[in-house]
């Protein structure tokens, strides 16, 4: 995606949000938790749902998830190419062995799968990555549980360890992920990250990370889910294995649905391995030419069922089951449109980074830790340092593979480390506590937030407003802790971000 040279206004007409001067319209922040429909996808959804009345006027064909696969590829940059040969699938493994690498194809809309969760497309992508046993699925702690759960069951079925690295005091994820890979000697078999953290947006640089794991052939799994559509993302410069994104975050779709992308080089659909690719289901829609208008006229049962069918050499193999959902694709092309066409990430970017920037600013001010390297559109304030209650005292998180003990290299390294050993008795209580109550403070002001694992977290989208960041900045300064230690702010006056219009 290409930078886009006008500046971006708020987008707020766009969606169906109270107006600002409404009595008691709240002041919503809390966008990574559910973000809102654009007017445009809501229209769309309603006109499709309406089809169902009537359906011999339901519209036939595939054209609009086609447009969304097209969508989606560019929005990650696959349409001018990426992917990167890394470590063969558990599929490459099997048709080639473990020395040969699959081939490279064609990359843009033809390696995009439509699935229904991103839970569903990691544990799609972990049947297809090969573990030995001993080696080692790498997370962030405190991970969200789609991009970790999956990885977990990997461990369980080959014999391996999952190693959630810890929370680093300076929030600097990227060379904590590098300090775990570069313990490599073949022993990590897949590094499974997002690209910003969704309890706080504290960053990732996958470019960095993807670059190492190049390096030792190892294949970078990316969820997306909370910085697709904001921050600019690249197949190109990260050349991760697979990536996916649930479309109900910043794509503004709607729950049921998440789009995967499979570099060629790690899934190889036309190669000698594509009959050993690992799917969740199998259905009548994997087969070429099920989407042909005589399909159901002609049938292609035969005396072994549907074996006489080749499945599709492209990622259409990878979808769901069942057909594409006749409401939630029509809504996730609208929104597509406008973030992707309309809006570009760059744009976006920029307009939610200059809100969030007066926010930061005003927190830090007010004595909450902020991680310096946040996403543009999301933060997360604590209460408490993380070495008082997040990240002293390692014990081993190696999750125990059946018949087998947990991990016990992990806690000599401390690369594998819980937030609660050696911290004092009940601080990270007290600190979510703590939390807790700003939050319902906030609330209580009309400012909607969320707390995500002891972070009081902040999201902005195309729809915020200045006024509503000066409401969100008052209002922190009524709810912060009395016991955080407040810096005077520069020159006296206001705190930054304040102003006069509240």
């Amino acid at each position: 995606m290409r930078a886009e040279p006008s500046q971006m206004e708020c987008q707020r007409g766009m969606f169906d949000l109270p107006p600002e001067d409404e009595l008691d319209a709240p002041s919503y922040f809390d966008g990574a938790g559910r973000s809102p429909l654009l007017r445009c996808a809501h229209a769309a959804g309603m006109a499709a749902i309406s089809h169902k009345l009537r359906p011999w006027l339901m519209p036939g064909g595939d054209d609009t998830v086609e447009e969304v696969r097209a969508l989606f590829a560019a929005l990650i940059g696959a349409d001018a190419g990426g992917g990167e040969r890394v470590r063969p699938s558990r599929a490459a493994t099997a048709a080639h062995g473990a020395g040969d690498e699959p081939g490279r194809g064609a990359s843009g809309a033809a390696h995009v799968a439509v699935t229904p969760s991103t839970s569903y497309a990691m544990s799609l992508a972990a049947r297809n990555v090969h573990m030995r046993p001993g080696q080692r699925a790498v997370v962030l702690w405190d991970q969200m549980a789609s991009n970790v759960m999956p990885w977990q069951d990997l461990c369980r079925r080959s014999g391996g360890t999952l190693v959630a690295v810890p929370r680093p005091r300076d929030f600097d994820w990227t060379a904590a992920v590098l300090r775990e890979i570069s313990r490599d000697d073949g022993g990590v078999a897949v590094v499974a990250l997002p690209h910003c953290h969704w309890c706080d947006g504290s960053m990732v640089d996958l470019e960095a990370v993807g670059a190492a794991c190049r390096r030792r052939g190892i294949p970078l799994v990316c969820d997306i889910t909370q910085s697709a559509g904001v921050v600019p993302f690249s197949v190109e410069k990260v050349r991760p294995a697979v990536v996916a994104c649930s479309v109900h975050k910043w794509l503004h779709g709607i729950y049921g649905c998440s789009l995967l992308y499979a570099a060629p080089g790690f899934l190889d659909f036309t190669g000698t391995d594509a009959a050993h690719i690992a799917t969740l289901e199998h259905f009548e829609r994997q087969l070429a030419g099920s989407d042909e208008p005589g399909w159901d006229e002609r049938g292609a049962f035969s005396a072994g069922g549907y074996a006489g069918v080749s499945p599709w050499s492209d990622a259409r193999r990878l979808d769901g089951g069942g057909r594409p959902n006749p409401v939630v694709m029509p809504v996730l092309l609208a929104a597509l449109r406008v973030v992707v066409l309309t809006w570009t990430p760059h744009r976006t970017a920029a307009y939610s980074g200059g809100l969030m920037r007066r926010v930061a600013a005003a927190a830090r001010q007010l004595g909450f830790v902020v991680p310096p390297h946040h996403a543009p559109h999301i933060v997360g304030l604590r209460v408490a340092p993380l070495g008082a209650a997040d990240t002293q005292g390692a014990t081993c998180t190696g999750v125990a593979h059946e018949g087998g003990e947990a991990d016990a290299g992990a806690a000599d390294t401390g690369m594998a480390a819980s937030v609660t050993a050696g911290a004092p008795p009940g601080a990270r209580d007290a600190a979510v506590a703590a939390a807790v109550a700003v939050a319902r403070g906030l609330r209580s002001d009309g400012v909607l937030v969320s707390v995500r694992h002891g972070a009081i977290r902040i999201s902005v989208g195309t729809y915020t407003t200045e006024r509503e960041v000066d409401r969100l900045v008052a209002s922190l300064r009524r709810h912060a802790p009395g016991h955080l230690p407040r810096a005077a702010p520069a020159g006296g006056g206001a705190l930054p971000g304040a102003s006069s219009k509240l």
